[in-house]
């Protein structure tokens, strides 16, 4: 039999929630330096007006001839990010005592980090934001 721990919960699960929230802080690291790096940044008001207009651009999927105006492995790879990230908050039991509270906070924050990556984003110069890159992170 396992010692319970301070929550009533078995020893492993809290374990377990420790270890995912760890995974956790190390895969947002990776995220926030995969996506700033080499961190040069501007904040040339013009510019950032013009890639401001250029995320949401990125919500118009295909132009009037019906071609798709995204990159489907850009799409997937969003998709992907945004796995780790739920799963391991999910996981970490960070929020929220039930599942679905959990699965409500989680969706929120996925939102908010994923938003701030990007909208971070406008302001390096080589890299493009884009409002699709989030709703795909946060699915």
């Amino acid at each position: 039999m396992t010692p319970d721990g301070p929550s009533g919960e078995p020893a492993g699960a809290v374990a377990g929630a420790r270890r995912a929230r760890l995974l956790l802080l190390a895969f947002v690291a990776f995220v926030v330096y995969g996506s700033f790096f080499p961190f040069s940044f501007r904040v040339d008001a013009a510019e950032v007006q013009r890639d401001l207009e250029r995320f949401w651009a990125t919500l118009v999927l295909f132009d009037g001839h019906g071609r798709r105006l995204f990159s489907t492995m850009d799409l997937v790879s969003n998709l992907l990010l945004g796995v780790p990230v739920g799963y391991l908050l999910v996981r970490g039991r960070l929020i929220g005592q039930q599942l679905a509270v959990r699965l409500g906070a989680v969706l929120a924050i996925e939102l908010a980090f994923a938003g701030a990556v990007e909208i971070g984003q406008i302001l390096a110069p080589t890299r493009t934001a884009s409002a699709l890159d989030v709703i795909a992170q946060t699915a």
